[in-house]
């Protein structure tokens, strides 16, 4: 059911005529209301042809009308729809959110700046600038076509990009920020200033929900060990400008490789040596290398020669209290050279005066001494020496002080011992395999090449006599066939022969 034709007139006594026509089934129904508020006083409705002329009075329900439930079909559609429209009237008016405003203003940026921004693509080149400090690293970006302007403020700088916006730096340049408006090899740079950046403003924004402090400008950022990865990563082959703690500028490139450069070593006193470090030279860990630079690049090592460096170099040149002239007295020397002299192998030091072979450590020499006083025991005697000096391991609290000794190796034989023998004798510090069939096996078929690795092996005769018997695993199945007993052996992939010389072994032990 459809109304259409909606009118009504108000009178001076408040009476309200209502007029329309409703389509019922296909046919037409002009229908009139009077009413003062919810009270009827007239009514009539009328079925008609298309040109409005009355055929014949609605036959459904209408008679005598006392409130709008006594209405026909027809004449309760259409005060429906009168209802509805003044309702409508009532209702308050819509204003217009602010946030709708701000984003039909944004959309519209961008879209104005996109085909601004046409004309400007990638001809925009962001160029960042090292600030080196003994302990740290910060960078200022700089942007511009051919004139630079520093960046002020790297959150203001993410937020443009980020929406963007129309920045003004300075006469000559003004350009909708977009990744697109950036020299292509400009482009990863940007992306990592908005990562940081944006790391940044998350911190703030937890920092801020218990205090009301501003979130400063940010003016440059702050490299840490991620951080140099990513940034030298991008910039790897390229030129950079840097400017150190004493205001002293150079242009550093970018190179993956090792750095070649001199420490001298040389004697100081009477009882002692020096070693110095270049003035040019600072260093910087990543997270899983070194970064060096001198007055020519910035070095990324690699794994090796940054696990020399890295300690040395937290010493003498990284952090405030870091010193470039270390002393070291001549009777500790040797154990300097042993752990800390990495250097001669990459051939960074420049001797002086100095027979630094004189100070080389006598090396470790390991010796393993094998019996057995039976078939299912064996004792082992290890012996470490350094030069005419020799002592059981478990021993080592008697080792003369001059000794330098080579501390990791020693760890090394110790471990290798364990695996293989779990317990000592009191009596000798000797340690044994005894009763175990399996660990003599292990050490055996395993165990010897490993301490043939470390040092010289010794077997006593009945050592050598030792049959070594391979852990079995023989499963045995029975089954009732017709009266009998029926046995299924598996022998685990042994052969027959093997394992019945296996089972004459341990009859004859048993025995």
């Amino acid at each position: 059911m459809e109304v259409y034709g909606l009118s009504s007139d108000t009178f001076w006594k408040g009476e309200t005529e209502i007029r329309g026509t409703v389509t019922d089934c296909g046919k037409r129904y002009r229908v009139r209301i009077l009413r003062k508020g919810s009270q009827i006083y007239d009514y009539s409705c009328s079925h008609v042809d298309e040109s409005g002329r009355r055929i014949k009075d609605c036959s459904v329900g209408c008679g005598n009308i006392v409130d709008a439930s006594d209405l026909c079909v027809h004449g309760q559609a259409l005060l429906a729809e009168q209802m509805k429209k003044d309702r409508e009237k009532n209702l308050r008016p819509v204003s217009t959110s602010q946030k709708i405003r701000f984003m039909v203003r944004e959309y519209t940026n961008r879209e104005v700046s996109r085909i601004m921004g046409a004309g400007e693509e990638g001809r925009v080149r962001l160029v960042p600038r090292l600030l080196l400090s003994r302990d740290q690293i910060k960078v200022r970006f700089f942007i511009g076509k051919e004139k630079l302007f520093q960046v002020k403020d790297l959150v203001t700088f993410s937020q443009a990009v980020e929406f963007e916006r129309l920045v003004e730096y300075g006469k000559g340049l003004s350009f909708h920020h977009n990744l697109d408006a950036f020299e292509e090899n400009c482009r990863p740079l940007v992306l990592l200033v908005l990562e940081m950046v944006g790391t940044y403003r998350e911190h703030y924004s937890q920092f801020r929900r218990s205090t009301l402090e501003m979130q400063p400008v940010l003016g440059e950022l702050v490299l840490g060990k991620a951080g140099r990865e990513r940034f030298f990563s991008i910039m790897e082959g390229k030129e950079i400008e840097c400017e150190d703690s004493w205001k002293v500028k150079r242009n550093l490139t970018i190179k993956c490789e090792n750095p070649r450069f001199e420490m001298t070593i040389e004697k100081t006193g009477k009882d002692g040596v020096k070693l110095t470090m270049p003035k040019e030279i600072m260093a910087f860990p990543g997270e899983k290398c070194l970064f060096i630079a001198n007055d020519e690049a910035m070095y990324r090592c690699d794994e090796e020669y940054t696990q020399a460096l890295h300690v040395l170099m937290e010493y003498m040149v990284m952090g405030t209290d870091a010193e470039r002239e270390i002393l070291i007295n001549d009777r500790d020397m040797p154990l300097f050279y042993e752990r800390v002299l990495k250097l001669e192998a990459l051939k960074l030091l420049n001797i002086k005066d100095l027979d630094l072979e004189g100070y080389r450590p006598q090396e470790l020499k390991v010796n393993f001494y094998f019996d057995s006083n039976g078939p299912k025991e064996v004792t082992l005697r290890p012996e470490l020496s350094y030069g005419d000096y020799s002592f059981h391991p478990l021993e080592d609290e008697n080792v003369p002080r001059e000794i330098c000794r080579d501390v990791p190796g020693e760890f090394r034989v110790s471990q290798l011992i364990t695996r293989y023998f779990k317990f000592t004798e009191e009596e000798t510090n000797n340690m044994v395999i005894r009763g175990d069939d399996d660990a003599v096996y292990a050490l055996v078929s395993d165990g010897m090449s490993r301490f043939m690795e470390l040092g010289e092996v010794f077997v006593s005769e009945s050592f050598k006599k030792i049959r070594v018997l391979p852990p079995t695993n023989v499963a045995v199945r029975v089954r009732a066939t017709e009266g009998w007993l029926e046995l299924d052996v598996d022998t685990g992939g042994i052969p027959k022969e093997e394992l019945f010389a296996i089972l004459a072994e341990y009859q004859a032990r048993a025995k």
